[in-house]
This record gives structure tokens, C-alpha cells and sequence, in this order.
């Protein structure tokens, strides 16, 4: 895996809680259910974090509900895969690095 840089408000986390807190949420329909997955990043001001899917070479930003259990419905949390970090760091980090700099 390489190493990847992050731009604010998005910082660099290699924290499994945030894979625990994940695979508690996963209903068995979710996009994610049962995947191997790595913890890269989260957003500092927001419950939103980015993941690696290891065996697919894609990426996930997900919103954690910090439920601490099983959500029913497969829409959470809530998860946007990306083909890859240049196609989420275009489509996110980058946007939000600006607006966030106007915040």
C-alpha cells in the first residue's frame, strides 16, 4: 500500500476503532459487508472516513452512525466506493479542502 497525502480537514489515520465501529454497523445488504478493509483517513470535523477495500484496490469514504450496533437498513452508513484515491481525492478531498479553508 502506498503512502498517500491528505489534505485538511482530512488527516492521515491508521486507527482500528474505526474498523471495529465500521464492521458493528454492517447489516449483512451493506456494500461492505464482509470486505477487508484498511483505515487510511478520517475527517477531523466530521464523522466521515476513508477506507482501502484490499482485495478490489477501491476506496470508500463512509459516514459512521457510532450506533455501536447493527444498522437495518443497508443505507447505513452511509458509503460512496470510489475506482480509485485519485478519483475520490478529485471528487472529495479536494472540494472539501476548499470549502473548508472558506469555513
Amino acid at each position: 500500500m502506498e503512502n498517500f497525502s491528505f489534505l485538511d480537514p482530512w488527516q492521515v489515520s491508521k486507527s482500528e476503532k474505526f474498523i471495529v465501529e465500521l464492521k458493528k454497523e454492517l447489516c449483512s445488504d451493506h456494500v461492505l459487508y464482509k470486505k477487508e478493509l484498511e483505515i487510511l483517513a478520517r475527517r477531523r470535523d466530521r464523522d466521515e472516513y476513508l477506507y482501502w477495500l484490499k482485495n478490489e484496490n477501491k476506496f470508500a469514504q463512509v459516514h459512521l452512525t457510532w450506533r455501536g450496533s447493527v444498522e437495518s437498513d443497508p443505507f447505513w452508513p452511509v458509503t460512496t466506493v470510489y475506482d480509485s484515491f485519485s478519483d475520490w481525492a478529485l471528487n472529495v478531498m479536494q472540494h472539501e479542502n476548499v470549502e473548508y479553508g472558506e469555513e
